[in-house]
């Protein structure tokens, strides 16, 4: 198991030297990468990081902490974390080219919010109804490349909109490692865990038992009497 995890891991970085050694030039790409290492280069991974980008409070987010998540859902919308057995394709066309060009914003807080609510409610849909609609746009395209070379199939999304390329990978990683997608019905969180599993950590589930046995043990309200005044009888 160790051996495996181990050949994995070193798998993962000649990835990412590879990338490195081609994206690094250019522009906005060392704060790319490090997105890159905080997203991570696994389905299981990418799915983490969506379930605490839906989970976190934008409001609470220092300057630093914003500078981080919006290349973080650059780098997402663009490449993604690769699937098993294929190499990191960047979904973008357009899209990476306005995001590399220095003289061009990065999205705003008011998009990375707007693609927060959007994700929550995807996630919401998929838990509730096993299932969730993502449309494309008419500018959007679905690309299968094969590889003259190798011979493997890659698909990519060509597109100039953020919420598309973001959609894409979404979609990718929810197919590959969403089957045990939850909502925690304490804390109301998402998080991904076994398919018995009801709450998030023991914590939620304790805290829950806990409500329900200090309904069950406390008594039941009596309705209140009015006192009984008894008439006095008249002397003799």
């Amino acid at each position: 198991m160790k051996d495996t995890q181990v050949a994995r891991r070193l798998k993962d970085l000649q990835k990412l030297e590879e990338l490195e050694r081609e994206l690094l030039p250019q522009p906005r790409m060392k704060e790319l990468m490090q997105a890159c290492l905080r997203i991570g280069m696994r389905p299981k991974k990418g799915l983490e990081w969506i379930l605490n980008f839906s989970n976190k409070d934008l409001d609470q987010l220092s300057a630093g902490d914003w500078e981080n998540l919006i290349y973080e859902v650059v780098w997402f919308s663009i490449w993604g974390p690769p699937l098993p057995g294929s190499e990191a394709v960047p979904s973008g066309g357009d899209l990476q080219d306005s995001i590399l060009d220095p003289n061009r914003p990065l999205p705003t807080k008011e998009i990375i919010g707007e693609i927060q609510g959007w994700t929550k409610a995807r996630l919401e849909e998929f838990i509730a109804h096993w299932e969730t609609v993502i449309p494309l746009q008419p500018k959007s395209i679905i690309v299968v490349k094969r590889d003259r070379k190798t011979g493997r199939a890659e698909m990519m999304l060509k597109t100039d909109v953020l919420y598309q390329g973001f959609a894409f990978s979404f979609a990718q990683i929810l197919r590959m490692a969403g089957a045990g997608l939850n909502q925690c019905p304490a804390c109301r969180i998402y998080y991904s865990g076994r398919s018995n599993q009801t709450y998030c950590t023991p914590r939620c589930q304790n805290r829950v038992s806990l409500q329900k046995f200090r309904t069950k043990a406390q008594p039941a309200s009596r309705t209140s009497k009015k006192p009984v005044t008894r008439k006095k009888k008249p002397k003799r």
